[in-house]
């Protein structure tokens, strides 16, 4: 009997993730991470399949790269350019994403996500000598319709002091390169014409940039604790609010502290939980010359409406420690302007949290608002409000909410059962050799 031959697979992410972290000896740069680590999880102990990881950093120098091994598994690293700014190409840079695909000869490049220079360089490189896929979460051209969550508007940017004013100005000055990065997401996706998602969203934009793209449907990886976990309104904390992590107006923090503001004055007991890495701690007393201009914000915002008792700081949190957030608030909330995948919503659905989302990206594709959840549109925090108000007030919609948004998310997950990311790898090779 023949052998079944081994396909192996680069993986290109913009930072070291999970085992290539550790084998590399280089922090995560990023503040996630999870789907990949996911993904990994599910091919790990497959005979059949070869994960090789590459990623970049901003210790190894301009056209330079490192190759570890440890335990049968390989991880390269290269050069990180100033992926914030929308970096056009450098020839040492794809230089060194050359070097890296020769010397691997992989079967599959896999590319995780497009917000970066970093996927374009390596494609850039291949030159669509090795068949490629790009895993699409988020989408640089959808967000940069929803720039820093129309933040800079003066009601909502209040700055007295010289500090402030030159802190809110700066992403002005950084906002003409975004362009530049829509450009690049760009043309990762015309370079690789193959796209794995499981929405319409997403597949409606990458069709609008490339109109021979192909798609492959495949449920975006969760941590196996999101789908293990259940919540109940027995053993919630009454009136916590959990949220996802973000420092940038588009993540929508500032209109989720003004329906804070609104809930205590009828709810005064109520505590907003919001994880991340930030410079503000709980008591706020931070150096103001430390902070972001948005955590500048929020600092004056929360004293000023005397929400100090309101507001927790959790810090980084582990997958692990996600779900117990989860599992102990009384009402999920995803306030952004923009989340193309939603994956924070769709973790707390799984879990069976109570949610509450923004109108955006895919969501209105299964959020039915008023029977698994309730939506609402950004700009209107009052009307968040009172939404959260509804639930934290009403025992009997919250358990129907949760065990409908329960019901949904896990649906999704059973309708695409028998599609992985393995067998999108066949499909693709399968293509390319006939």
């Amino acid at each position: 009997m023949q052998e079944k031959k081994k396909i192996k697979v680069l993986w290109i992410t913009t930072s070291p993730t999970g085992v290539a972290s550790r084998i590399l000896h280089i922090a995560n740069a990023g503040s996630s991470g999870g789907w990949v680590l996911s993904a990994y999880d599910s091919l790990k102990d497959r005979e059949d399949v070869e994960i090789v990881f590459a990623s970049s950093s901003k210790s190894i120098a301009r056209g330079k790269m490192i190759k570890r091994t440890e335990s049968g598994i390989t991880a390269y690293c290269t050069h990180l350019g100033r992926v914030s700014f929308g970096v056009r190409p450098h020839r040492e840079d794809i230089a060194a994403w050359k070097a890296i695909i020769d010397e691997v000869r992989p079967d599959l490049i896999h590319v995780w996500g497009t917000e970066t220079s970093v996927q374009r360089d390596a494609l850039l490189a291949n030159g669509n000598r090795i068949p490629s896929v790009i895993f699409i979460q988020g989408l640089i051209g959808i967000h940069n319709h929803y720039q820093d969550g129309y933040f800079f508007s003066k009601e909502n940017a209040p700055y007295r002091s010289l500090l402030g004013r030159m802190k809110s100005i700066i992403p002005h000055l950084k906002s003409r390169y975004f362009r530049n990065q829509i450009a690049s997401e760009q043309t990762a996706i015309r370079m690789s014409g193959r796209i794995i998602t499981d929405n319409q969203f997403t597949r409606d934009y990458c069709s609008s940039v490339y109109r021979e793209c192909k798609f492959y449907s495949c449920p975006l990886p969760v941590n196996a604790a999101f789908l293990e976990a259940s919540w109940s309104l027995e053993a919630c904390k009454r009136h916590q609010i959990f949220t996802l992590f973000g420092l940038s107006g588009s993540k929508g923090m500032h209109q989720l502290l003004k329906a804070l503001a609104l809930v205590e004055k009828r709810i005064p007991d109520v505590k907003l939980v919001m994880p991340g890495p930030t410079r503000l701690k709980d008591e706020l007393r931070s150096n103001p010359l430390t902070l972001k201009y948005y955590e500048l914000w929020m600092q004056r915002f929360i004293v000023k409406n005397a929400l100090e008792k309101n507001v927790v700081f959790a810090g980084k949190l582990s997958a692990e420690e996600m779900v117990e957030q989860i599992r102990g608030c009384n009402v999920y909330v995803m306030p952004s302007a923009m989340e193309v995948h939603a994956g924070s919503l769709r973790e707390a659905m799984l879990v069976g949290a109570p949610s509450i989302s923004t109108y955006c990206g895919s969501v209105p594709e299964f959020v039915k608002s008023g029977e698994n959840g309730f939506m609402y549109r950004y700009e209107d925090y009052e009307i968040l409000a009172e939404r959260i108000m509804l639930v934290l007030g009403d025992d009997s919609l919250a358990r129907e909410m949760a065990q409908r948004g329960r019901a949904t998310s896990r649906a999704m997950f059973d309708d695409h059962k028998d599609e992985s990311i393995y067998g999108i790898y066949l499909a693709i090779i399968g293509e390319q050799a006939s």
